[in-house]
């Protein structure tokens, strides 16, 4: 309960384009409820699990255009003084307009003590088991260096080898094994996800970028700010608003007007509260 409510709190914090909020939270009988805008194509996971066309990854415009958007968001959370810790295809949420969103903000955490920025955080993350895959060695080790805001740069390079793959490096494997190779620096490897050789059909903005981002040592690895001005995420400013639904075809967004809303209940259960926003305020 203690996740959701700090998820809470920071939603109510953050304004910004690129990074998805709750519009609002209450309780009906013994249920918590919050609601978000709705993301008509779902996640970039979804997408890639749902759809043929991209059970193999993205072609690398459509990660360009995906990454640009979450670096935003990420660089954005990071002036607040905020680690992700989850920066994953499943928290890529795409609306119908285009435009990307990062979700995932149950796993953030401050570095803000007591007034003051500190160098470094310590301790368990308890999302460590789900997250494995993406998160960077750095907190794994749980050592006296302890983790930052480029614990979130590794995973961002680790979420562009999902997007270009279908899957995330090492899944599949142990956590156990994960762990040992993620401290030992093994490097993930951009790999077919049908048939697990090394796949070669990829730019040298691409790579670059993935090698920048998983690199062992967290003081190599590029802010957000300079990721943005890679050729890679450039992209982003180039193209116009509609190109990314155009790149998803065949797959297109929810179409509103053919939900029935009273088949959902919301509507009833709304007017059962009696109000328009009865927002949970934490304390």
């Amino acid at each position: 309960m203690e996740d959701v409510q700090n998820e809470m709190k920071l939603s109510q914090l953050i304004n910004h384009t690129h990074v998805a909020r709750y519009l609002c939270s209450f309780v009906v009988g013994t249920k918590l409820w919050a609601l978000q805008p709705l993301m008509h194509y779902g996640s970039c996971a979804d997408i890639m699990h749902s759809a043929q066309p991209f059970r193999n990854g993205f072609k690398e415009p459509v990660i360009s255009i995906i990454l640009r958007d979450i670096v935003s968001g990420l660089q954005y959370l990071h002036s607040l003084g905020f680690v992700h810790r989850s920066v994953r295809a499943k928290h890529f949420l795409i609306h119908e307009d285009g435009i990307v969103k990062l979700s995932g903000l149950r796993s953030v955490v401050s570095m803000i003590e007591d007034g003051a920025r500190v160098k470094a955080l310590h301790g368990h993350f308890t999302g460590t088991v789900d997250n494995i895959c993406w998160l960077a060695p750095e907190l794994l080790s749980q050592d006296l260096s302890g983790y930052s805001f480029q614990s979130d740069v590794y995973s961002v390079g680790i979420a562009a080898l999902e997007l270009a793959t279908g899957e995330a490096p090492f899944a599949g494997l142990p956590v156990t094994e994960i762990m040992m190779l993620k401290l030992r620096g093994h490097p993930p490897v951009l790999m077919k996800k049908d048939d697990g050789e090394k796949d070669g059909q990829i730019s040298t903005h691409l790579s670059k970028v993935i090698d920048l981002c998983v690199d062992p040592d967290p003081s190599r690895r590029p802010s957000p700010a300079k990721l943005l001005n890679t050729s890679l995420l450039k992209v982003r400013k180039k193209v116009a608003p509609n190109t990314l639904k155009d790149l998803l075809l065949p797959v297109v967004p929810l179409d509103t007007s053919k939900l029935n809303v009273a088949e959902t209940g919301l509507e009833s259960m709304l007017e059962a509260l009696n109000t328009t926003t009865t927002e949970i305020i934490w304390t």
